[in-house]
């Protein structure tokens, strides 16, 4: 890219977690730089950690988000709370989901089908 800035970074990000590509995702969001990250960007190298069950990356990450203001998004919770359940980390997932945007409320049923998902 010869010029890089939140929307290229962005479209590069989305583009390859839309893809499948989860590895190359999260690998590009390594190398932004996290202050000049946004939500959608945050949500996407999650979702990717989510398909490559790599819950510890996934962590930093969530952490980060949470520090820059993104905690309160419900989109952005809904992707954390994907990620736990996709790797088998209930007591993770449902403390996301209890302290997200309308005290877990905010995308139920997409939260109600990974539980259930997951238990089944």
């Amino acid at each position: 890219m010869s010029k890089r800035n939140v929307m290229s970074w962005s479209a590069m990000i989305s583009g390859y977690d839309h893809a499948g590509r989860a590895l190359n995702t999260v690998e590009l969001f390594s190398r932004m730089k996290v202050e000049q990250a946004n939500e959608f960007v945050f949500a996407s190298a999650i979702s990717a950690c989510a398909s490559m069950l790599a819950v510890d990356v996934g962590k930093r990450i969530h952490s980060q988000s949470v520090v820059l203001g993104y905690a309160d998004v419900s989109f952005m919770s809904n992707s954390r709370v994907s990620m736990y359940m996709k790797c088998g980390r209930c007591s993770d997932a449902l403390s996301v989901s209890r302290a997200g945007p309308e005290g877990g409320r905010g995308g139920q049923p997409n939260r109600t089908r990974d539980f259930v998902g997951h238990v089944i």
